[in-house]
């Protein structure tokens, strides 16, 4: 299955001491389960992406990551923690410089549209 694959993926890559690629793999996990609807699925892998982006400080691989928590936070109800993610993320896109004006506008544009309801 996916989820082995990965999990050996994960291995490997922990194992060769890459943390860049372990952050990769938490975040394909947390994709995985977005397309499954599997919203805790995606909130804690949004969580191990989180712990091991801080730890490593790969601010875009962060700023997915809040990203990722927060659309798992809203499907599961906890909109003012989703709104708080969301804005984290645009704040980590916007400090990346120019390269990442797109994905902080992604960011602010989903927060705008929790705020409105939606």
């Amino acid at each position: 299955t996916a989820g082995d694959a990965l999990g050996r993926e994960q291995a490997l890559w922990t194992q060769a001491g890459n943390l860049t690629r372990v952050v990769d793999v938490a975040l394909r996990r947390g994709q995985i389960a977005t397309r499954r609807q599997d919203w805790k699925g995606a909130l804690e892998a949004a969580g191990a992406a989180l712990q091991q982006a801080q730890r490593r400080r790969l601010g875009s691989k962060l700023a997915q990551a809040h990203l990722l928590r927060g659309e798992a936070l809203q499907h599961l109800d906890r909109k003012d923690e989703a709104l708080q993610a969301l804005q984290e993320a645009q704040r980590v896109f916007g400090s990346l410089g120019a390269e990442f004006e797109a994905q902080a506008g992604a960011a602010e544009r989903r927060a705008r549209q929790l705020i409105a309801g939606g």
